[in-house]
């Protein structure tokens, strides 16, 4: 009788005793529980081997890195489309220029877009559609030997790829900047000119008047100076073939027809002596940097003379 008794105590205390683990150990198995579903196939979180191009071609941008593949996540998540009836086109600010990239909401993708946009004051930059693949950019355009100013850029997405549509100048914006807009409040370059005009003029004036011509006749702009007269002219400079160069000031030529062209330049110094290293600078139509070495001259018509790497002299019409 005291056997059948000591044993039936036995099974109450382990059938109330595990009755009591599970219990409290719940917590641990619903862990369990959904961290096997977190690791499970059916659910697909983008990493990095899915983004298509963690960066761009002479650029510092990084759309690998673990905030933005939380951001790309947090879309997913949001099963919200606003392109091509089931993707996403997000964008993000780094420095002064946007970038862009393209989340396949189905096949959990990111293709990014290969060149960035500087923004210009009161122009959307960006318009797309959740009905189409068609998407614009407007603004500077910038890309690795592809750079535009003040254009508006126009591509279809394919399957992971970008294709060329369409590029207009901005008409309202090129009507601004000719007509009423910053580029008059800048001193432009009264033609003839060189780049030694000021050791010229201090051969036979006073140093007094040679400064105050150079500032009327061949005024030179640090680009500190160039954002307080307008923060659009960031927008135009702020592209890598430009700061680039580090230069130190610019100029400004008068308009030549169609175009505008500022030339830039770069103190040189060494323990022996200063120098100077300049760089033409086609702003519109198209963005175009060249270097153009220690000397330049341009004449009424508009023609630059300038030295080749080995000291020969070249000239180039710029009309």
């Amino acid at each position: 009788m005291n056997k059948l008794f000591f044993l039936s105590v036995i099974v109450i205390f382990t059938i109330s005793f595990n009755g009591c683990y599970a219990k409290e150990n719940s917590s641990w198995s619903d862990y369990l529980q959904d961290s096997i579903q977190v690791k499970s196939p059916a659910v697909k979180y983008i990493h990095k081997i899915d983004v298509k191009g963690c960066s761009v071609d002479y650029d510092e941008v990084d759309f690998c890195t673990n905030e933005k593949l939380i951001n790309y996540n947090n879309i997913i998540k949001s099963k919200k489309s606003n392109f091509d009836k089931n993707k996403f086109l997000m964008s993000f600010k780094e420095r002064n220029d946007l970038y862009f990239a393209i989340i396949d909401m189905e096949g959990k993708k990111v293709y990014t877009f290969p060149a960035s946009l500087s923004v210009i004051s009161n122009i959307k930059p960006i318009e797309f559609s959740l009905d189409n693949n068609l998407f614009c950019l407007s603004g500077n355009f910038n890309q690795y030997r592809n750079s535009y100013t003040s254009v508006k850029t126009c591509y279809e997405y394919h399957n992971g790829s970008f294709d060329f549509k369409s590029r207009v100048e901005l008409e309202s914006e090129v009507k601004k900047y000719d007509n009423h807009g910053y580029n008059n409040l800048i001193n432009k370059v009264k033609l003839p000119i060189s780049s030694d005009y000021f050791s010229k003029c201090a051969e036979k004036n006073a140093i007094k008047k040679c400064e105050q011509l150079e500032r009327s006749n061949n005024r030179a702009y640090s680009l500190s100076e160039l954002k307080k007269i307008s923060p659009d002219f960031l927008n135009i400079f702020d592209n890598p073939k430009i700061y680039s160069l580090n230069a130190d000031t610019f100029r400004f030529l008068p308009e030549i027809k169609d175009s505008f062209y500022s030339i830039a330049e770069k103190y040189m110094e060494t323990d022996e002596d200063s120098s100077s290293e300049f760089y033409l600078i086609k702003i519109k139509p198209v963005l175009n940097v060249e270097k153009i070495g220690d000397y330049y001259s341009i004449d009424k018509s508009g023609v630059i003379t300038y030295k080749d790497k080995n000291g020969k002299l070249l000239k180039i019409n710029l009309k």
